[in-house]
């Protein structure tokens, strides 16, 4: 399938509201309904879209997020193919890539606190002790830039951002577990088929579905889109910044969130404190955002590190971890 203007369109916003219906994307598109439905399966047929997710913050559910680097020793496809499918597997384990460089691969994973994170990875180092040469943790202290695809617009629209707000700890009933379990599955799902899972009423599920975005829970619906089918190459830098104040801090935020080709953006706690994922057609094209980068945070970069990811291989917002725990809250 031909990634023409109107794909890349359809691209966008499913990945901004997975459960935009197609009719609304059609009367942007001017298109009818049943051709964005048919572009849409052709889409998924065509491995463009992987699935549909959905966004849930999981600071408002008393979880922390930790992003751990991993360099394996006795390197051999097979044994990194094992490695992946346990964490895949792993019910605190949120996302998973490869990389080149440094690092052999990255994960996402969440805890509670640090004694459950320090336990939970201390057993997964255990496990893949064989083939772990090092690694390294880092821990989220603000999101930038949550990733986006804003390249993929070629009309210039003028962009909204979100304020943040301050992570208060919800808590949740029993349907609304279910609900977000039934939405973390499939982000598309029909309000039909969650009500009758849930056993309530269509008009009730789609009530709590809005109270838990206005609370903050569900963050977005997203479709997860295959970026190596973009004809984008995936670049990602580790950064050492020092001195911003906080206006200075305030204007490189803007700066990544107006870029088009700069994925994604955050704060760490760790031997680097700032991430910058970079969306580029070749090398050429990073070197010039790089090199914009670089002129934006002339004054406070101190180093960096940079790795290409190969290869998105596992999202999940809402893990069975998470899910798990939650309902034993219920319980008691």
């Amino acid at each position: 399938m031909k990634l023409d203007s109107r794909n890349k369109r359809i691209l966008y916003e499913l990945w901004n509201d997975a459960r935009i219906p197609a009719s609304q994307i059609a009367k942007k598109l001017n298109l009818s309904r049943e051709v964005v439905e048919y572009r849409i399966k052709q889409l998924i047929k065509d491995k463009y879209i992987q699935e549909f997710i959905t966004i849930i913050d999981t600071n408002r559910l008393g979880y922390k997020q930790y992003t751990i680097h991993l360099q394996l020793k006795n390197f051999e496809e097979e044994k990194e193919a094992e490695i992946i499918t346990y964490l895949k597997n792993h019910d605190y384990v949120k996302w998973i890539v490869t990389s080149s460089g440094k690092w052999d691969v990255i994960f996402n994973m969440i805890a509670k606190n640090e004694q459950q994170f320090d336990d939970i990875l201390s057993k997964i180092c255990y496990d893949i002790k064989d083939n772990l040469r090092t690694y390294n943790v880092f821990s989220q202290t603000k999101l930038y830039k949550d990733a986006d695809i804003l390249f993929l617009k070629e009309k210039e629209e003028t962009q909204t951002w979100k304020k943040e707000e301050k992570q208060t700890k919800i808590k949740l009933d029993e349907k609304d577990l279910k609900i977000l379990e039934l939405l973390s599955r499939n982000a598309r799902a029909h309000i039909l088929e969650i009500a009758k899972n849930v056993q309530l009423t269509p008009e009730a599920v789609s009530y709590r579905i809005k109270k838990l975005k206005s609370q903050g829970i569900i963050k977005n619906f997203r479709a997860v889109i295959n970026i190596s089918k973009l004809d984008q190459l995936w670049y990602y830098l580790m950064l050492q910044v020092e001195g911003l104040d906080p206006q200075a801090e305030k204007d490189i935020k803007g700066f990544f969130k107006e870029h088009k080709k700069i994925f994604f953006v955050d704060k760490l706690i760790g031997e680097w404190n700032l991430r910058i994922e970079v969306l580029a057609k070749d090398h050429e094209e990073f070197h010039k955002i790089f090199m914009q980068i670089r002129k934006k945070l002339q004054d406070y970069l101190k180093s960096y590190e940079l790795s290409i990811i190969f290869k998105d291989l596992h999202q999940v917002s809402y893990t069975n971890g998470i899910i798990k725990e939650l309902k034993k809250e219920i319980i008691i």
